[in-house]
């Protein structure tokens, strides 16, 4: 894990595991990574400290050890060099698969969603600025404006 300020990688940390965290107010717990910072004479310290990174939007990013076999998130078994999760096209298969196995197809799928979640609310035709995006639990959001789920869901 890096940590980047205006485009200089300032910070190096390693992640060891992974901790549930509470925090009041809120019922299930939190993930969080558990890390230790990389001084001075560690390799990936070493390599990348003060380099220059505009690359993500995010300041923290999670960099991959040399010579660490990454393969695709699909399941595939291809070995991937690059920081995505998926060779192209693999992680819509892998989508896809998942539905077909627990919902039979795609309109099965959106089926159990409406009646879980309630439909989406249709966008305005040419009205691509409206993006509807479902956080687990909490029902559907449009355009940054929370809606509850369904009673019961």
């Amino acid at each position: 894990m890096k940590f980047v300020f205006q485009g200089t990688v300032i910070a190096v940390a390693e992640i060891s595991g992974i901790e549930n965290v509470r925090s009041s107010g809120v019922e299930r717990p939190r993930q969080a990574a558990v890390r230790t910072a990389q001084e001075a004479g560690n390799p990936l310290h070493d390599s990348v400290i003060g380099s220059v990174d505009y690359s993500f939007r995010n300041p923290v990013t999670y960099e991959r050890a040399a010579g660490d076999r990454v393969l695709c998130a699909c399941g595939c078994g291809t070995e991937i060099s690059s920081r995505r999760a998926f060779v192209a096209g693999h992680d819509q298969k892998a989508i896809h698969e998942r539905i077909k196995a627990e919902w039979g197809n795609t309109p099965g799928f959106v089926d159990w969603f409406d009646d879980t979640y309630g439909p989406l609310p249709v966008a305005e035709s040419g009205d691509s600025d409206k993006r509807m995006s479902v956080a687990a639990g909490t029902g559907v959001q449009e355009a940054g404006a929370a809606r509850e789920a369904p009673a019961g869901a």
